[in-house]
């Protein structure tokens, strides 16, 4: 006979979070409140990881083909693990996957021929010669004297407008515009070629997609349409949309990109939906068959919402192998009045909200390449490195009196924020004889952690100018990522260096922040309460966010003048050689 299951079927957000060294994935329950018609999702139910290189280093190459076949196998064992849970739960007899949402590392570009295989990849690692030199010569195009002919001012673009428009410095080589031109230019035989211009989180849906079994249109138009579609997040990130519109800016890429790079890029996805979720689409996991898609996202959005850091007042600082900054901010499209402080980068999440921040190319990079410097290879012999690193921050937090002090500019594969200097390198002043690798370890972190302070700095004048609060005391730092979570001496120095700031430790992870973000956008991007707040979606009965205060310096009149002092000998030494680069 026929067996009736009763029971509902649980219903599951998968969230994929794609990095530039490993891919996760993550299972998350929705539940819906029937008296309140509320939604919101638990904690994490399965997740599975897997280490590899997505991006190569300085040519930015995306390894697309190694984190597809990564993608799908976290999402096969993910899968088997809900099915494994599913049988050995009386509660539960099956499950069922209702969303997915991919946040991916950005910018990135795949350019497609017409059969949809790969012909070249674009990434915000690209720090070659040739887009360094592309990245220079369009900011000298843009500030170029006035003795140049008429022509060519004609071609001028009024920089600072263009800034406040696409919300970024758009000529650095970590976007899309340098990028695109030196493919164009460098690579005749191959550009012909591409036939349209996607994401990585696209391609990835996109493939999944069965060609029979959808029955409004046939499964190959649907793929199609995904491929040509991404978001406002995907978009903004190239450092071509225009943020305040949510469209492609016209007058960038009218003036500055080729005729076949312009009517190859995407369409923008509005509302983050790539498919409705209406027929059974997906062939290789049939509990996938009625899920809702969603567009990918920048993984830094998704970190804010996951560690609940949604409001002007919580600033979200991570560091893995790169560091960032961020707040999100309540600017909606069509808001002309907003003006993206100088240093910083404004991207557009949907038609509701931005993320305002600022980013180092290299993060967590710094500390690892000092320790391969240094051959502390050993676990035993970093983490005693790091211990006398530790005493000497609590005796003498700003060398007030050492008179062995080092500085470095840890600008290993150029500068993003706050200068945006391509071709900029790293240097270390103050090497002398008495120099120890003790030393010259703490200058490395000191450098990364002042280069972070001084983009907090820029965030927390602004929110604290902004609603954010009343003073600096009203704004709280949450910081997470490896590197920080694994390392007590950079939270100290963070703390040290952002001093009068609350500093609390996500200690959650950055990776569960980051895949919670993806659940959260997902089904609030699906559900029809659009007002609502992010944080409305989290399960009410879950705790709020495990955090620790640290035990950083008081802010006096002494501590904050040696922390101007070491602000400025760094400050100094980029002035002093930025000429070389």
């Amino acid at each position: 006979g026929t067996i009736t299951m009763t029971n509902t079927p649980r219903r599951v957000i998968l969230a994929i979070d794609i990095g530039s060294s490993s891919v996760r994935c993550s299972a998350y329950s929705r539940h819906n409140n029937d008296d309140t018609d509320a939604v919101h999702v638990s904690s994490m139910i399965a997740s599975t990881q897997k280490q590899l290189r997505g991006v190569e280093p300085s040519t930015g190459q995306i390894l697309v083909s190694k984190i597809q076949t990564q993608v799908d196998t976290c999402v096969d064992d993910v899968l088997n693990q809900l099915q494994r849970g599913a049988l050995d739960d009386d509660t539960s007899s099956s499950f069922e996957i209702v969303s997915i949402g991919i946040s991916t590392f950005v910018m990135n570009l795949i350019g497609l021929d017409n059969d949809n295989n790969v012909v070249t990849t674009l990434s915000y690692a690209c720090n070659t010669p040739s887009v360094a030199a592309e990245s220079r010569a369009l900011l000298h195009y843009q500030s170029c004297d006035d003795d140049v002919d008429d022509d060519d001012k004609k071609k001028r673009v009024d920089y600072e407008a263009l800034r406040q428009r696409t919300g970024c410095y758009s000529y650095h080589s970590s976007y899309a515009l340098p990028q695109l031109r030196c493919y164009y230019r460098d690579q005749p035989t191959t550009t012909p070629s591409v036939r349209r211009w996607t994401t990585i989180a696209s391609l990835i849906l996109s493939s999944w997609i069965d060609d029979d079994n959808n029955k409004a249109c046939t499964g190959k138009e649907e793929a199609e349409r995904m491929l040509n579609t991404i978001s406002y997040s995907e978009a903004s990130w190239t450092g071509m949309l225009n943020f305040r519109t949510g469209t492609w800016d016209e007058e960038l890429i009218s003036q500055y990109l080729p005729e076949d790079a312009r009517c190859h890029l995407p369409t923008i996805c509005k509302d983050n939906v790539l498919t409705t979720g209406m027929a059974p689409m997906i062939r290789q996991w049939p509990q996938m068959a009625r899920a809702i898609l969603l567009a990918g996202v920048g993984d830094g959005v998704c970190a804010n919402v996951g560690s609940k850091c949604t409001s002007s007042n919580r600033i979200a600082v991570t560091i893995g192998t790169s560091a960032a900054s961020r707040i999100i901010l309540p600017i909606e499209i069509g808001d002309e009045t907003f003006h993206v402080p100088k240093g910083l980068w404004c991207y557009r999440i949907d038609g509701k909200r931005v993320l305002l921040g600022g980013a180092l190319t290299d993060g967590g990079s710094v500390v690892e390449w000092a320790r391969a410097l240094l051959n502390l290879k050993e676990d035993r012999d970093f983490e005693t490195c790091l211990s006398q690193i530790h005493e000497q921050i609590v005796s003498d937090p700003y060398h007030c009196n050492d008179s062995c002090s080092v500085t470095t500019v840890p600008f290993l594969s150029g500068e993003r924020s706050i200068g945006w200097r391509d071709g900029a390198k790293g240097c270390v002043h103050g090497l002398t004889r008495d120099v120890t690798s003790v030393d010259f370890m703490r200058s490395c972190l000191e450098g990364l952690m002042l280069r972070l302070a001084a983009v907090l700095k820029i965030l927390v004048l602004y929110a604290t100018q902004n609603g954010g609060g009343d003073d600096e005391d009203d704004i709280f730092i949450l910081v997470s990522g490896t590197a920080l979570e694994r390392n007590e001496t950079l939270r100290k120095m963070l703390a040290n260096f952002c001093l009068g700031s609350k500093i609390v430790v996500d200690m959650e992870g950055a990776r569960e922040s980051t895949s919670r973000g993806i659940a959260l956008l997902a089904t609030a991007a699906q559900w029809t309460d659009k007002s609502s707040s992010l944080q409305s979606y989290f399960w009410p009965n879950e705790e709020e966010i495990i955090i620790s205060k640290e035990d950083y310096t008081a802010l006096t009149a002494e501590t904050e003048s040696a922390l101007k002092q070491m602000e400025k000998g760094q400050n100094d030494l980029i002035e002093s050689v930025c000429v070389l680069w």
